[in-house]
């Protein structure tokens, strides 16, 4: 039998999830990130697209690209689905 076992896929699966999700993170950042300005002159305090702090716009990235990791996974899985049905 030819096939790949659980295993096998499984790794298969993480090393495709693992950069997927660090390029959903910095692509939602970059979004998110591209309108943060300093508040106060001298200060390091930052605040971002909605008013979110700098702090709360990277979580709020990967949240989000967690998310899009889903998602992507979700439509991998049926396109395969369906390509070996079809």
């Amino acid at each position: 039998m030819g096939g790949t076992s659980e295993k096998g896929r499984g790794a298969g699966w993480a090393m495709l999830a693992v950069p997927l999700l660090i390029a959903n993170w910095y692509a939602v950042a970059a979004v998110l990130g591209r309108d943060c300005r300093l508040l106060y002159e001298g200060g390091n305090i930052t605040q971002c697209a909605g008013g979110l702090s700098e702090e709360q716009m990277t979580a709020v990235s990967a949240a989000i690209a967690l998310a899009l990791l889903v998602v992507e996974l979700a439509l991998g899985v049926l396109v395969r689905r369906r390509g070996r049905s079809g």
